[in-house]
Order: C-alpha cells, then structure tokens, then sequence
C-alpha cells in the first residue's frame, strides 16, 4: 500500500483509475497480475487513506466492453468498470504561483473527491471530468 500511496502523491490531482494506479505500481517492480482484486480490497479497508470512488453506477456496472488489440488482431472483453482512488494524503508543498495555483487544484479535486456521492452517477461524472481538467491544468503548468 506504500506504492499506492507513493503514487498516488505523485499524480498531477492525487486521484488515478485503479487500471492507472496498477500501471504504477507495476512500473515499480510489484507483481500485480492477478491481485488486482486484493490490492483493491486493501484499498478498501483503509478508508482512513484512500476513498474509491466507483466510475459507473446500475445495472451497466458490469458490462462488458469489447477493446480490440491490434497487434494480434483479436478482441478482447473485459469488466469496464474502473474505479478512481483519491488519497486522503495532503499534497507536496509547491513554491511560486504556479506551485500554489497546482496545490489549489490538487485541494479542490481531492477535497471533491472525499465529499462526491457515490450513489449519484451524475456527481462522480462531473468529478471525472473535473479531476481529467485539473490534471491537464497541472500538465500545462509543469511545462511553463
């Protein structure tokens, strides 16, 4: 859960799909084919350190999408289902007034992302959507 966390300190808005995060983590050495389950109830049981946020609501939860992998031509179907992972870490300390316009970004999309409810498809969609702005505004800014 370290990793998790390290990571997750380190994404432009604090918050990252699983499918992200355990990219991550992989990145870093860990084995995680076929944990992703039991990393994600890890996750689960420290509420205290990290929120999960579900990405799709009701009965289409579950459905499946079909991806195309084109370098072997064959399709694949998968759970689409992809829940975020908002730390409850405070962000890095950034100096200047792009390290405070990113801090304040960083902020407000964790702080929403603590308070989304979860049972409302269109709360977590506008959160989404937000974090996905937040994050291409810290991008714009780490390239000033």
């Amino acid at each position: 859960m370290e990793r998790a966390t390290t990571i997750l300190d380190d994404a432009p808005a604090l918050a990252l799909p699983l499918s992200r995060l355990l990219s991550g983590i992989c990145e870093k050495g860990e084995v995680v084919t076929g944990r992703e389950g039991s990393i994600l109830q890890q996750i689960r049981e420290q509420p205290d350190r990290f929120r999960v946020i579900p990405d799709r609501l009701g009965p289409w939860n579950r459905w499946p999408e079909r991806r195309v992998d084109f370098r072997d031509q064959s399709t694949q179907v998968r759970d689409a289902s992809d829940p975020w992972i908002v730390t409850a870490s405070a962000p890095k300390p950034r100096f200047g007034t792009e390290g405070r316009f990113v801090r304040t970004v960083q902020e407000t999309i964790q702080a929403w992302g603590w308070s989304v409810d979860v049972g409302s498809q269109v709360a977590i969609a506008r959160w989404i959507c937000a974090h996905q702005e937040g994050e291409q505004a810290v991008a714009r800014t780490d390239s000033i």
